[in-house]
């Protein structure tokens, strides 16, 4: 789902708008995004098979020079660097002309069960992973980005992940969020469904993309309190 939302807001469009709950799928921006995506394939920029692949096999291709980019999180290029030996860039989604590009983030959460067994072990846990010296710590050793902001500049992690500092400008100004919304869960899977429709050439961007506007749209009204 993050590469259609990246190129989704590239094109200036929106999936949902978790405040209102208005859906834009079915807008010229979400036929526009997901024909690029399809375009892509037919062109064979990316492969056929691609529509089965985990960030794993996307990953290997890479590094085994049969692919010039690859779309993945900033920790990828830790292993690549691995991996490679030689330099590997980073450089922002693609847009369409005009548009400004806008990266797909996500987060990890905490959280304890409400009859664990050990909730004070648990709170101090919780208290120190996301603590600045947990926080170098396993930033240096994966190359995930911090949770502080802070650390995007911290002196150790720049010298071994140079982007950091330009990132940390890109989260605050050139990134969007999945729909933050209960439904989170139901509503991907109809994207999901119909998406790979369109990229398996079994049906038309304009088709799926409405009838996953009116699926998506049926699961908001249907939610309780709604």
């Amino acid at each position: 789902m993050a590469n259609f939302v990246e190129v989704l807001h590239g094109n200036d469009g929106f999936w949902i708008d978790p405040d209102t709950q208005a859906v834009g799928l079915d807008k010229g921006a979400a036929i526009a995004a997901t024909t690029f995506l399809a375009n892509i394939i037919d062109l064979g920029v990316s492969p056929r098979l691609v529509t089965s692949y985990s960030e794993t096999e996307s990953f290997n291709q890479f590094v085994a020079g049969e692919r010039l980019r690859l779309r993945s999180w900033p920790y990828f290029w830790r292993q690549a660097r691995l991996d490679l030996d030689s330099s590997v860039g980073v450089a922002p989604v693609v847009t369409a002309d005009g548009a400004a590009a806008q990266g797909c983030r996500g987060g990890w959460g905490f959280g304890i069960p409400r009859r664990g067994a050990h909730p004070e072990a648990a709170k101090r846990a919780i208290a120190f992973f996301p603590s600045a010296d947990a926080q170098r710590a396993f930033v240096l050793d994966s190359g995930h980005l911090p949770s502080r902001k802070a650390l995007f500049t911290d002196p150790e992690i720049v010298e071994r992940y140079p982007f950091f500092p330009a990132l940390l400008g890109t989260i605050a100004n050139g990134s969007v969020f999945r729909p933050q919304i209960p439904q989170y869960d139901q509503a991907s899977h109809i994207l999901q469904h119909y998406l790979w429709e369109v990229l398996a050439d079994e049906t038309t961007p304009a088709a799926a993309i409405a009838q996953a506007a009116a699926e998506t749209r049926e699961l908001l009204s249907a939610s309780p309190g709604r």
